[in-house]
């Protein structure tokens, strides 16, 4: 991968992550009320989950297409983000 894909990857999982920390914490505190009332903490707490693991399955594409010269992980990447 060239070093302008890497790095295109390394901010779009670094600004997921934040939004995965940001939900997550208001998800706790601010609308916590809410998700009980109409029953959406479970599916807040899933949706939350399949964000960060999304991200970090996005980061370990890039870092290893990063490391293989062919290139044949950034696609799957790009999927993964759509």
């Amino acid at each position: 991968m060239q070093h302008n894909k890497l790095k295109y990857f390394l901010i779009i999982c670094s600004i997921l992550m934040f939004t995965n920390i940001l939900v997550g914490t208001l998800g706790a505190h601010l609308w916590h009320s809410q998700l009980v009332l109409h029953n959406g903490v479970a599916n807040f707490a899933t949706a939350r989950d399949y964000l960060f693991i999304h991200t970090l399955s996005v980061l370990f594409l890039a870092l290893l297409d990063n490391k293989f010269a062919e290139g044949r992980f950034s696609w799957v990447a790009g999927l993964q983000l759509v």
